[in-house]
């Protein structure tokens, strides 16, 4: 029964029953009997005329009352239990009333705040729509503001001074209306819901006043904030990655042997340029060298039909670890087969990518660019020159060119020669828990140097991971990859061929969420000793406090085939400062 309808009812049966207990007061028990008569003619008549005015349901609520208590044994009215039921009734009613006061209350407060909401937002929006107005005047050739760019939240931009020229402030303040329209038929309902014989203080204490609605002043503050693009999302994220490092034991001629060094430090800044766009930088300072533009691109992914491009200077795609930071790699170092051929930072050049996402049932990806070799940075071969010495000395006729530049795969040179890359990836879940990964990788270039007449590089590597979906942390992973280099050099009327290859395996597992650990084992050619070939073994352990701040320690043991195998301790502290883009899975 609706809350109104109930009270009616309460109202007629309190009418009721005053008339009954106004004829119902005998001065004497002789009165009492001589008025029994009365009661049940005049009383009852009374009764029913005022209960029907009431309502039907006051009426068989009276009716029912009477029936229940309203006589004893004999059949005589039984005054006190009526007294008692009546006395009852009044103290609900009058809870009920009260409930009615404080509901009646809050509404009427809701009403005057959307008023006033309504009153404040009513200047703003007059003045927003004459802004655009203003705004459509001044677009050349007739064009609509409608027809501006969108920004890239997806919003059109704002006329004027970037206030809400659509609106905004009026739609918001018709959506506190709604809310509190939605709050006052809540009052209503709540009155509508209450039990026969709940307590009114109860109901008092349960029922909800509906939201307090916001000030008049943050609707037009909240519509400005997003047409003028100052909120936080479009700021850049920065981060700095910090790698200090330590180094015990090492190569004879090793500089780094028995010393505390910084080994990296990477700044990284990365933002959407519009949905279907962003942009990546990263600036590093490696040991040993100055600053440099290790990345900076632009992707875009707005093609559709699984094409990505990408434009800019770019870790190239080739192997599985070349486009992967210093800070992200499975151990403090690269294995031998990158650092020898492809330098100890990797292989990065300026030019364009394209990337294509196969229609299969499985994760497939090919990725192929073409690249500059001209004034691209050459990273250094430390590796292969602090294992070299002074044995390269001995090496063939082109040592001094060699000597001169260092080695360097895909050196620069002044010609447009450019470099090619392609790879293809393959990956597939075996399980729930296990997924296995195959990468095919091949560059060329043709370099024409004088000394070098084309390079290239082939790969392959196997990848399986073991990362059981009941724990979130514990991991196994297991990677092998083989590279095969290549060099052709002039000699006399024909060519000569520097045939390179080298391998890696490791396995890394990880226990819980602070403690991983590995083993390694690679081996690869020297570019610089002739028919020198090192081979290395490694332990590591991390201790990851958290993904901003981690702890390894490595051990190495490499064995050159040209001297004195020796022993190395390698200690990394790894810090992130501010947010920073996942790596590659």
């Amino acid at each position: 029964m609706p809350c109104w309808g109930r009270s009616a009812s309460k109202i007629g049966l309190v009418l009721a029953l005053s008339a009954v207990t106004g004829l119902c007061n005998p001065a004497s028990a002789e009165e009492a009997g001589d008025k029994d008569k009365t009661f049940s003619q005049a009383g009852t008549e009374k009764v029913s005329a005022i209960a029907a005015a009431a309502g039907p349901a006051a009426l068989a609520e009276e009716q029912n009352l009477l029936a229940a208590g309203g006589s004893s044994e004999d059949g005589s009215p039984n005054y006190e239990e009526l007294e008692k039921r009546l006395y009852e009734q009044q103290q609900m009613l009058e809870k009920q009333s009260q409930l009615i006061e404080q509901q009646q209350k809050q509404i009427d407060e809701l009403r005057q705040s959307v008023e006033k909401l309504s009153q404040s937002s009513a200047p703003s929006a007059a003045k927003d729509e004459q802004m655009a107005k203003e705004g459509q005047k001044k677009t050349p050739d007739g064009q609509s503001a409608d027809s501006q760019p969108e920004m890239a939240n997806g919003e059109k931009p704002a006329a004027g001074d970037g206030s809400s020229g659509d609106g905004s402030g009026a739609e918001l303040a018709d959506g506190e209306k709604t809310a509190a329209s939605s709050g006052e038929a809540g009052s209503e309902s709540a009155g509508a819901d209450t039990p026969e014989g709940q307590g009114g203080d109860e109901l008092a204490e349960t029922a909800d006043p509906g939201p307090t609605p916001p000030g008049a002043e943050e609707a037009p503050t909240q519509a400005t904030a997003q047409a003028s693009g100052q909120q936080s999302e479009m700021n850049p994220n920065i981060s700095l990655i910090l790698l200090g490092g330590a180094q015990g034991g090492g190569a004879p001629d090793d500089e780094y042997k028995n010393s505390f060094f910084l080994q990296e430090a990477e700044l990284g800044i990365s933002a959407p340029v519009d949905p279907n766009t962003k942009a990546e930088a990263y600036i590093s300072a490696h040991r040993g060298g100055g600053l440099e533009v290790e990345e900076a691109f632009v992707q875009y992914s707005g093609l559709g039909h699984g094409l990505q491009l990408r434009g800019g200077i770019m870790l190239n795609e080739v192997g599985a670890l070349n486009s992967t930071h210093t800070h992200a790699l499975p151990q403090i170092d690269r294995p031998l087969n990158y650092s020898m051929f492809l330098g100890d930072e990797g292989l990065s050049t300026p030019g364009a990518e394209v990337s294509y996402l196969l229609p299969v049932p499985w994760y497939s990806k090919v990725t192929a660019s073409v690249s500059s070799r001209v004034n691209h940075h050459e990273h250094g071969h430390e590796e292969a020159e602090k294992l070299a010495g002074t044995e390269h000395e001995h090496e063939h006729e082109h040592e001094e060119a060699e000597t001169e530049e260092e080695f360097s795969l895909f050196p620069k040179s002044d010609n447009h020669n450019p470099l090619f890359t392609v790879r293809w990836e393959n990956m597939a879940d075996l399980n729930d828990d296990t997924t296995l990964a195959l990468g095919l990788s091949h560059a060329t270039s043709k370099i024409d140097n004088g000394t070098i007449r084309n390079s290239s590089l082939t790969g392959a590597d196997l990848t399986l991971k073991w990362h059981p979906a009941e724990d979130t942390y514990k991991e196994l992973v297991w990677r092998s990859e083989y590279l095969k280099a290549k060099q052709s050099y002039a000699a006399g009327s024909g060519q000569e061929n520097k045939d390179l290859d080298g391998w890696y395996s490791y396995l890394s597992y990880r226990l819980n969420r602070n403690l991983r650990f590995g083993l390694r084992y690679d081996e690869a050619d020297s570019p610089l000793v002739h028919d020198g070939r090192v081979k290395r073994a490694s332990a590591i352990a991390e201790f990851i406090a958290n993904e901003w701040n981690s702890l390894r320690l490595q051990y190495n043991h490499t064995d050159p085939s040209w001297q004195k195998s020796y022993n190395e301790v390698l200690l990394q502290w790894n810090v992130v400062l501010g947010p920073h883009g996942a790596h590659k899975y």
